[in-house]
């Protein structure tokens, strides 16, 4: 079977007018969510509604843009936080902390909007056990009737940051009049919160081999764009959770920048290069 050829995703709604400056690309926050299946490691992917502004259709990991609420007050984030401060965070992903505690905040939130898995403690950091009890309260953040920090705090309950590890940083697509610069983190499932596809952004959603969604996009059934189909092909290199966790603490989050032969949604990607 041929190699299916780049697609465009809606190439004429990110295109610039001739003359404008593009802007800086939005910081956003993406989780590729992990377990151990019986066949070995299984990801949590989505498939996007087509009438989404980026990445319509397309097989994503949960994510999303960082938005003004994830910047968290001092006394606020004092109270919201446990794991690794901002500064450490800032260490690691390479940004100011201000902004490396609003991405791991976004992530944290995008993960719960998306899927209903909540990566916070309560008590004494004890990992929250369920979600589901919170299901109205994730519908009114998905809907931005809601700031995640109210949120948290009415409920008692804090990040735990430390359950986040980063994978990769994308930034693209330059020049594009909507541009991102993309943080990604593994996080292992918690055990007895169960994903679901409760969201206005998703079709369908649920947990896969890595192998499998790259054989489908091969056979031109699923769509990905460059930053997913990467992260997939690392992925697939791993059989199980641990061994996928041993590899992070040595991750570059150095920026990838994507390549000139992917279309202005990073596109499908042309060749193996």
């Amino acid at each position: 079977m041929e190699r299916p050829t780049a697609r465009d995703l809606s190439q004429a709604a990110l295109r610039l007018p001739p003359g404008h400056t593009p802007p800086a690309p939005r910081l956003a926050a993406t989780v590729v969510l992990v377990r151990d299946g019986q066949a070995g490691l299984e990801v949590y992917a989505q498939h996007r509604v087509n009438s989404m502004p980026t990445f319509p259709s397309a097989t994503v990991f949960p994510g999303g843009g960082v938005d003004r609420g994830d910047y968290l007050s001092s006394a606020m984030h004092a109270a919201l936080w446990q794991g690794p401060s901002p500064e450490q965070w800032a260490h690691r992903l390479g940004v100011a902390p201000n902004h490396a505690a609003a991405i791991v905040t976004a992530a944290v939130r995008e993960l719960f909007e998306e899927t209903g898995t909540l990566i916070a403690c309560e008590g004494t950091q004890q990992l929250l056990r369920r979600a589901d009890r919170f299901h109205q309260q994730r519908l009114a953040l998905e809907s931005k009737q809601l700031g995640f920090g109210d949120f948290l705090h009415t409920q008692q309950l804090q990040i735990a940051s430390s359950l986040l590890h980063p994978f990769a940083r994308w930034i693209g697509p330059p020049g594009a009049a909507r541009s991102f610069d993309a943080f990604s983190f593994v996080v292992v499932a918690p055990r007895e919160q169960r994903p679901d596809a409760v969201s206005g952004e998703t079709t369908t959603a649920g947990w896969y081999r890595p192998q499998e969604l790259l054989d489908g996009w091969a056979e031109g059934t699923v769509q990905l764009v460059l930053p997913t189909w990467s992260k997939l092909r690392v992925l697939s290199a791993v059989d199980s959770v641990a061994a996928l966790l041993a590899t992070l603490p040595e991750v570059d989050m150095e920026p990838i920048v994507d390549k000139p032969e992917c279309n202005s949604y990073f596109g499908r990607v042309i060749s193996d290069a």
